[in-house]
């Protein structure tokens, strides 16, 4: 009778231990599918201020301040790519191609001016872990240009080159967490034969953030 009544109670025991722990399993196993899907949650969050490379295309208007003579503005095409490191900064090269600044007098009367550069830009961000979707950004910038001038002033075509820098700023507008529009203004400083092209630069790009 003992041994009977022993054998029903550990019976009871084994049937109640697994009992509690099936529940505790499905309970255990839920827990890890929400942990999951967090972090899967976290993976997908916007951070607009992450590292990794960017690539666009864009243009604007170059309005003219040539120093030996009035020219009419013109407008710009560029090319760029880049990679945001630091949360705070971005390395940037760019190509530029102004395919036409009419000389109205002075030294450029009658003369038509196009450029191309190529550019290495830094951007600064400042507020990047702060404004979200919206991106504020100060840029410096080095470049060489090349100039040329044709026209019934110019015998032929003349070509030259130097050294070029630009000052401005603009905004990183997300529109996805991949897509981006930037806005941007710059003041463009050419040197040496270049020295008389100094003009400012409004325009924007969309571009891509990998």
């Amino acid at each position: 009778m003992l041994r009977k009544l022993s054998a029903v109670l550990v019976c009871s025991l084994v049937c109640s231990l697994v009992w509690l722990a099936v529940p505790s399993a499905h309970a255990a196993e839920a827990d890890d599918e929400e942990a999951s899907a967090s972090n899967d949650a976290d993976d997908e969050k916007p951070a607009y201020d992450r590292d990794g490379w960017y690539a666009g295309i864009g243009g604007g208007g170059a309005i003219a301040l040539f120093d030996d003579g009035d020219s009419a503005d013109s407008g710009f095409a560029q090319i760029r790519a880049g990679y945001h490191f630091l949360r705070f900064a971005a390395l940037e090269a760019e190509l530029e191609y102004t395919p036409r600044f009419h000389g109205k007098s002075g030294r450029y009367d009658g003369v038509d001016t196009a450029t191309f550069g190529a550019w290495a830009n830094i951007k600064g961000y400042p507020m990047a872990p702060w404004t979200g979707c919206v991106q504020p950004f100060g840029m410096i910038g080095v470049g060489w240009w090349w100039e040329r001038l044709s026209g019934s002033a110019v015998d032929g075509v003349d070509q030259k080159g130097g050294f070029v820098s630009r000052y401005g700023g603009g905004v990183d507008f997300y529109v996805t967490r991949n897509v981006m529009v930037t806005t941007e203004a710059a003041w463009v400083l050419p040197t040496g034969h270049l020295g008389d092209l100094k003009q400012v630069q409004i325009g924007g790009a969309v571009q891509y953030r990998f």
